[in-house]
């Protein structure tokens, strides 16, 4: 070898140490080859990996340039200039051999080519991301058409390559093949997700308001390409039933509370044959007793309860249903005793409205205007046992023509 090309051997390699060491080129290498008179290639059999880059350098020495030379892939796929001087580049990105030629001094090797080819293997994989859709819940329960429903989407990168942005397609579906071709009800865009990590997202998502009543599927699709497309997609293997209006039905006869006021509650009755609802609200009242001091009930109101305790207030009303919800007033019941038939006085004050747009969920509306009392309270049950008879019957009722 020459003192020229052991010079240009040297350089050849420092660029390649140099190369793999920077850290803006971690998994990617250049290997550089070299076009010498007489023709030849300075590298003709080389192995690299995927994802590594090949540089062909046609030099001129001391402002002398050579003859004629370039660099053909065999089956054309590449094909760099035919110039005296030239550089040029091609990353491999696939495994396989790739043959090439100077079609100034050679041919394709199937065509007998000897002179100036080379031949390029690429060994190995690229770094590529690996996304999944783990899993699609979506909350549990019949659905309003046109409210909103909660989704949690887990996704995961199994790859060795950050995703970088893609996007989650959620999509609502009469059956369980979720395809790009069912509707689109939300997108989330994912701006990355790491090599070996893993997101969760919870979005709310608006149903559409035109859904006919029925039984359906949700899903997600991501729309990433890589190199397992079969989980790209997931759904809820559980449908949820679509509903056009709430309708108040028996299932939801119940005790509800809210959980920061407990210690009080409204028992609530549904008499569907009558389209009326009952209601029976079981509060305090809105100051502590006076204590007592000897125990005595002649001591006055207010300040000894022989059964109970003086400050429980029992609150009733009764109103038809009209749609989702009843209206009724509020009905403030005295002068009774205990387990004894007594006139009982009962004073309309205010107004209840109770409403309810899920089988484990509502809310009480009050407005006492003379106590200048008002507000509203969300209510759950004390126990879901009936919650599969409500939305049974929400179904059965919401299905009639």
């Amino acid at each position: 070898m020459t003192t020229s090309q052991l010079k240009r051997a040297f350089f050849s390699h420092l660029i390649l140490v140099l190369t793999v060491l920077s850290p803006m080129q971690a998994f990617a290498v250049v290997h550089e080859i070299m076009v010498d008179d007489p023709a030849s290639y300075s590298r003709p059999d080389i192995t690299i990996n995927v994802g590594d880059t090949v540089r062909w350098i046609n030099p001129c020495n001391g402002g002398s340039c050579g003859n004629l030379h370039d660099v053909t892939a065999d089956d054309f796929s590449f094909q760099s200039a035919t110039a005296r001087n030239f550089t040029f580049e091609r990353t491999f990105n696939t495994a396989g051999e790739f043959r090439y030629h100077c079609t100034v001094h050679s041919r394709p090797a199937s065509a007998g080519g000897t002179r100036q080819n080379g031949i390029i293997r690429v060994v190995g994989a690229a770094a590529a991301p690996e996304v999944a859709v783990v899993s699609v819940d979506v909350e549990d329960g019949s659905q309003k058409a046109g409210e909103a429903v909660d989704v949690k989407v887990m996704l995961t990168n199994t790859g060795d390559a950050d995703s970088g942005v893609f996007r989650v397609k959620i999509r609502i579906s009469t059956d369980t093949n979720i395809t790009s071709t069912d509707r689109e009800i939300a997108t989330l865009l994912i701006s990355n997700l790491l090599a070996g990590g893993s997101q969760e997202r919870n979005p709310s998502v608006t149903l559409p308001a035109d859904l006919a009543v029925g039984d359906y599927f949700i899903g997600a699709i991501i729309d990433i390409v890589d190199d397992n497309l079969s989980n790209n997609t997931n759904f809820d293997a559980e449908s949820i039933f679509v509903f056009l209006e709430f309708i108040l039905n028996a299932g939801l006869n119940d005790a509800w509370f809210q959980k920061i006021t407990t210690g009080q509650g409204f028992f609530i009755t549904i008499f569907p044959d009558k389209a009326l609802l009952s209601i029976a609200w079981f509060t305090w009242d809105t100051e502590l007793p006076a204590a007592a001091t000897t125990g005595s009930a002649s001591e006055g109101p207010g300040l000894h309860a022989n059964v109970g305790d003086d400050g429980h207030r029992w609150l009733t009303g009764a109103g038809d249903i009209i749609g989702n919800k009843a209206v009724m007033p509020i009905r403030v019941a005295s002068g009774g005793l205990f387990d004894t038939p007594t006139d009982i006085t009962r004073v309309d004050d205010g107004t209840f409205e109770v409403e309810f747009n899920k089988c484990n969920e509502g809310k009480v509306t009050y407005d006492m205007p003379s106590k200048d009392l008002h507000g509203v309270i969300p209510i759950r049950r004390v126990a879901d046992d009936n919650v599969v008879l409500c939305e049974a019957l929400l179904r059965e009722l919401s299905l009639l023509p």
